[in-house]
């Protein structure tokens, strides 16, 4: 009876203890889990919750709280038994303690609370090994991001500098094509004062030389008519033809001339002396004087008679139109006139 009602309570402990057990388990590993999670969670549930329980131990053997399986008063018999006292006394509290040996039922509840902490704790390693990860990912990415700005600002200002050598660049060559074509224009408006000058210092001398020629072939024109009074008039046809041609080239070089002017004339300086001999005098100029004047009023009256005026070639009742093989074409000459004429067209 009494060790049926042992093995009874025995079972009751055993339940109770495994209770127990798996409370202070489950106790145990929320108190881990508290503790592996951040700190200022931790802090603020510390400052949040109440003061902790104290632990109330609970006896294996009869399953009441407030003492241990060695301390229960059951035993206190079994003990004197198991445990001969040896001649003294001992209390219930100081009996000496042996191992338990844990019962085979709670081994599994044990391997799966282990299995719940260990996935709790892989878990938790997974959680935090992936916070992690994030965290330096997102750094990474912050990093490149500050890189590919400063890179950016970089190609922008790089960009700007070769825009500002282009604007410079295009500036310089602007200002060179500008400097050129007014040193360009200086030169082609120095060239032309220069053509001018020399032209006219040319243009003068051929002034001089074609009034110098003019006067001479005037001189032979005259002559000419003067020896075509004096022939015959059965000459006929033919002087009127030479003084009809005589007349033309007369007429054209005179209307070539007409515009000519003499710059300035020579001026002899004084003449020098040579030796002893005395300098030489030459005789004053003398013009030549239109017939009908004074001479011939004075040799009129000087002579008393009428001077027998000469003839003149017979003027032409008749107008008549000139052929065209009579009209002489003037062409351009090689020479001083050509180069007159040529340079007066393109000047």
């Amino acid at each position: 009876m009494s060790g049926s009602y042992r093995e009874y309570g025995r079972d009751g402990d055993r339940d109770r203890r495994g209770e127990a057990i798996r409370n202070e388990d489950q106790d145990r590993g929320r108190d881990d889990r508290l503790d592996q999670r951040p700190e200022y969670g931790r802090e603020h549930r510390a400052s949040s919750r109440e003061a902790p329980r104290r632990f109330v131990p609970v006896c294996y053997e009869c399953g009441e709280p407030g003492h241990y399986r060695n301390q229960c008063p059951r035993l206190s018999g079994e003990g004197s038994s198991r445990f001969p006292s040896r001649n003294r006394s001992t209390s219930p509290r100081n009996y000496p303690r042996h191992p338990d040996r844990r019962p085979t039922c709670d081994e599994p509840v044990l391997k799966k609370q282990f299995e719940d902490l260990s996935s709790t704790v892989a878990m938790l390693k997974e959680f935090v090994e992936r916070e992690n990860a994030r965290r330096e990912e997102k750094e990474r990415r912050k990093q490149e991001k500050a890189e590919r700005r400063k890179h950016e600002e970089e190609a922008k200002a790089e960009a700007e500098r070769l825009e500002m050598m282009k604007k410079l660049e295009a500036e310089r060559r602007e200002n060179e094509k500008k400097t050129k074509t007014m040193r360009l224009a200086e030169q082609k408006e120095q060239m032309k004062k220069e053509v001018i000058s020399t032209v006219s210092v040319h243009m003068g001398g051929l002034r001089e030389e074609l009034k110098y020629h003019m006067d001479r072939r005037l001189e032979e024109l005259v002559k000419l008519k003067g020896k075509a009074k004096k022939q015959s008039p059965n000459t006929g046809q033919s002087s009127d033809d030479e003084y009809e041609s005589s007349e033309s080239e007369v007429e054209a070089l005179s209307e070539k001339t007409g515009h000519l002017t003499i710059g300035g004339k020579r001026r002899r300086g004084p003449e020098k002396a040579i030796g002893d001999s005395p300098p030489m005098e030459s005789p004053a100029k003398r013009t030549l004087k239109k017939p009908g004047g004074s001479y011939a009023r004075t040799t009129g009256r000087l002579l008393g008679c009428k001077p027998i005026p000469m003839k003149n070639s017979p003027t032409r009742k008749t107008l008549r139109k000139t052929s065209t093989k009579k009209v002489r074409k003037i062409p351009a000459t090689i020479g001083p006139m050509g180069r007159v004429r040529y340079m007066k067209d393109n000047l």
